[in-house]
């Protein structure tokens, strides 16, 4: 027989709505090997209600990207931006933008498939994820680059209505 212990004030159900900040997890800490410089670029802070976990998950992805394509960077300064940004009334944006190897255009189509990578010991799993969860937050994920040694830039857009919309999709 197992004894089940209660859970501990300090948890959380995972998909249910909890206060975030996205300037608060943002985790680039200040100096890391590979980076000459890190930006932070916050234009508004929103305190909103979603899943943190999704969010988390989607930046820390982002920001492991970056630092791989940092390193990677042979050539030229190796900075890495984080901003916030609003967008059209009600949504906001979170950019992660580097200075690293940058991404070819055929390469940028096939971004967020399933299984398609380009780093050597890549699964493909993680772009496609995060896309995902930016769906389930009720946003969206890009990426953009203006070829190779040219950096590139990911784009995570979510409604500062995202915990409302989060619920009504899942009474549904």
């Amino acid at each position: 027989m197992t004894n089940v212990a209660p859970a501990d004030s300090h948890t959380v159900t995972p998909g249910m709505g909890q206060t975030a900040e996205p300037r608060r997890l943002e985790t680039v800490p200040r100096r890391q090997r590979g980076y000459q410089s890190v930006t932070r670029d916050y234009q508004i802070a929103p305190r909103l209600t979603l899943d943190r976990h999704k969010l988390i998950q989607i930046l820390s992805n982002l920001l492991s990207n970056a630092r791989h394509a940092l390193q990677d960077q042979i050539q030229g300064q190796r900075v890495l931006t984080v901003r916030i940004r609003a967008m059209m009334p009600g949504s906001f944006a979170i950019d992660v933008e580097d200075s690293g190897t940058g991404i070819e255009t055929a390469i940028l189509e096939r971004l967020f498939e399933f299984g398609f990578t380009t780093k050597k010991d890549g699964h493909g799993f993680g772009l496609h994820a995060s896309a995902n969860l930016a769906k389930e937050l009720g946003g969206e994920l890009s990426g953009q680059s203006d070829g190779p040694g040219r950096g590139a830039r990911f784009s995570l857009r979510v409604p500062l209505s995202a915990a409302t919309e989060q619920l009504a999709r899942r009474r549904a």
